[in-house]
């Protein structure tokens, strides 16, 4: 568990105010990565013009996210599964 917050992969997510990029109140995504505290990836339903969380998400579409600026907005039995997530063939290492 991150200091309160609970993420996990494939959690669906909404941000809840300007983020990194483009992101934006109300814009939402789904969870690809928890690494630490203070980051957990992004990969949005938009492309907000980001990078792909280290190749783990596509191009465009992710960010890193401090816990606190996104919530979870469904249910664990709706929670995508990891292997469902789509990936960007020439995924990049940014």
């Amino acid at each position: 568990m991150l200091s309160g917050y609970d993420y996990h992969v494939g959690d669906r997510v909404r941000a809840l105010g300007c983020n990194w990029y483009g992101t934006q109140a109300g814009d939402t995504g789904t969870v690809i990565a928890v690494l630490d505290d203070s980051n957990v990836g992004v990969q949005w339903d938009e492309n907000i013009g980001g990078h792909s969380c280290n190749g783990r998400g596509k191009r465009g579409y992710c960010s890193w996210e401090v816990p606190y600026t996104i919530e979870i907005i469904q249910t664990e039995q709706e929670t995508i599964d990891e292997q469902t997530l789509v990936l960007d063939p020439e995924c990049d290492l940014i």
